[in-house]
């Protein structure tokens, strides 16, 4: 532990934290401000475990089957079919890459920036879509390739995530106090956000399943062009 222009510092796991002489009361004990900042530490290390996990969990997912990863994201429409292979290939990796990044509070705020611009791309792209109006789209979440009903709640979901995870990352680059929590705490917060990732992917693929009985109901999913996904038979 130093002393640095009146402020004490030292590191904890993989996270500095950093206390104000005004953190403390008289009697030793946080003050209102120090509790503060102790809440706002939690509440952007939950943030930043929930997206953590849940990018490594989407990443592993796919990292194995980029081929048919390749052929949900030319499902889209939006790039050709080239392009959708290299996004294929190496986006499951990056999301791997910036989900352990943010478990473990390396490199702060970079991955949270990163997260947030990948769910603003994926958002985009829904929205997109939605507004050529199809009602049908194979998200390309985890292990979801069937088409699911794409309404505007569906393109709000990454939309909201973007600014949640902007927030935390930001309110850390901002106020290095509250750049992370005690090592046992961090633990706890990962664990939760894992276990919560795993709930939600659960939940998706009962939802798939509920989907997929009902969308005779909803109306005919539009397919891709034919010129688009001709290629998909090509190797490598």
């Amino acid at each position: 532990m130093t002393h640095e222009t009146g402020m004490l510092r030292w590191r904890d796991g993989s996270a500095m934290v950093v206390i104000h002489p005004g953190d403390h009361g008289p009697n030793g004990r946080p003050s209102l401000c120090g509790r503060s900042r102790r809440r706002s530490a939690m509440l952007a290390a939950m943030v930043e475990a929930l997206v953590g996990a849940t990018l490594v969990l989407a990443g592993v997912t796919k990292v194995f089957r980029p081929q048919r990863f390749s052929r949900t994201v030319a499902g889209y429409e939006l790039i050709g079919w080239r392009l959708s292979l290299l996004v294929g290939h190496t986006l499951p990796w990056l999301e791997i890459a910036v989900g352990c990044a943010l478990l473990t509070g390396l490199f702060r705020p970079w991955p949270a920036a990163t997260a947030a611009l990948l769910f603003t791309a994926f958002a985009a792209a829904l929205a997109i879509n939605r507004l050529r109006g199809r009602t049908h789209l194979a998200c390309g979440c985890f292990r979801d390739e069937a088409p699911r009903p794409l309404t505007w709640l569906v393109v709000a979901r990454p939309a909201a995530l973007a600014v949640l995870t902007l927030a935390a990352g930001g309110a850390v680059a901002l106020d290095p106090t509250r750049a992370g929590a005690p090592l046992e705490e961090r633990f706890l917060i990962v664990a939760l956000g894992v276990l919560s990732a795993i709930a939600a992917f659960v939940i998706g693929d009962v939802r798939t399943v509920i989907d997929a009985s009902t969308a005779s109901a909803a109306g005919p999913a539009r397919s891709p062009s034919p010129n688009l996904l001709e290629h998909t038979k090509d190797a490598w």
